[in-house]
């Protein structure tokens, strides 16, 4: 634990702190004004802000929908997605995350930006986010992390990152590494596939904080033209595979970073793409959500982790 500054110094420092929260709770007010205004996708980044006890609630940016959630979702059994994480960002930020490797989380680039602050609560194991004592669940905490040097956060492209943890978490059957894919699936049509997604995002948007229990939507493949008529050709590039519901299931806020799978025929899930946007108009209207195809992003992946990458 740092040491206060004393007189003249503490006060400055306060007053440093409290014009850079100003600063950001202004710039998420105006991201949130200009984003209303427009036709363009929004990032699933309608993020729990924490507000001081004793403080008028803190401002949170919001999709322009009602009932912000994942439609139609479904609680998750304990241990159901062991590699799920739950990531706070300098406790302002919330996000969804994988387990790739014991030391290693992949998630999005829009939540380790360098804006959110330098610290990472990482949560592995939990189904219920408010039970710290939790069976099997454990926390890290951690300062190293990579987002892709090419990442874009207008058009969304190269949002991926990594999150390194101090020390390897001990696997049990609560908390276990996802595969990644095979380089193959970087050319692979998902048109038609079905995968599944799970996080903490929230359930309405009335809704004052993200969800307590870990839930999972089923969502499909879809072809990169109906895609394109819903964003654009700028945004839907070869990396981005997008997704959606006919029964309106869909990733919302807190989703961020989340990861889109399927189940091989051995039973064990493969890391396909990492949540990133959804349509402007809100993520409960069934419309599509674009995620960033893990596969295109193996060797970055690797040339940090060390991961071996099957051909």
């Amino acid at each position: 634990m740092a040491c206060k500054a004393s007189g003249r110094d503490a006060e400055a420092s306060e007053r440093k702190k409290m014009a850079v929260r100003w600063s950001f709770l202004v710039a998420l007010c105006a991201l949130a004004v200009q984003a209303s205004a427009s036709v363009q996708p929004a990032p699933f980044s309608s993020f729990h802000i924490l507000a001081p006890k004793a403080a008028a609630p803190a401002p949170r940016r919001t999709a322009r929908s009602a009932n912000l959630r994942i439609s139609n979702g479904q609680d998750a059994s304990p241990g159901q997605f062991p590699y799920q994480v739950g990531m706070y960002v300098d406790l302002s930020v919330f996000c969804g995350g994988a387990l790739i490797h014991p030391k290693w989380i992949l998630t999005a680039a829009s939540c380790a930006k360098s804006e959110y602050g330098p610290r990472y609560t990482a949560f592995l194991g939990a189904s219920n986010i408010n039970l710290p004592a939790e069976k099997g669940r454990v926390a890290v905490t951690t300062t190293q992390a990579y987002v892709h040097g090419g990442y874009d956060k207008t058009t969304y492209k190269n949002d991926v990152a990594l999150v390194l943890l101090p020390r390897a978490v001990k696997t049990s059957d609560r908390i276990k590494p996802i595969a990644l894919p095979p380089r193959s699936y970087a050319s692979k049509d998902f048109t038609g596939s079905q995968f599944q997604l799970s996080g903490w995002g929230y359930l309405g948007d009335s809704a004052a904080s993200i969800s307590p229990k870990l839930q999972y939507a089923s969502l499909k493949g879809l072809d990169k033209d109906t895609c394109v008529n819903t964003y654009s050709f700028e945004i839907v590039s070869d990396d981005i595979l997008c997704c959606s519901s006919s029964t309106k299931q869909s990733p919302c806020q807190g989703d961020t970073g989340g990861a889109l799978v399927e189940q091989g025929t051995d039973g064990n899930f493969i890391h396909v793409a990492i949540a990133s946007f959804m349509p402007s108009k809100g993520c409960s209207l069934g419309k599509p959500s674009g995620f960033t195809k893990t596969a295109n992003f193996l060797d970055w992946i690797q040339s940090l982790t060390g991961i071996t990458v099957t051909p």
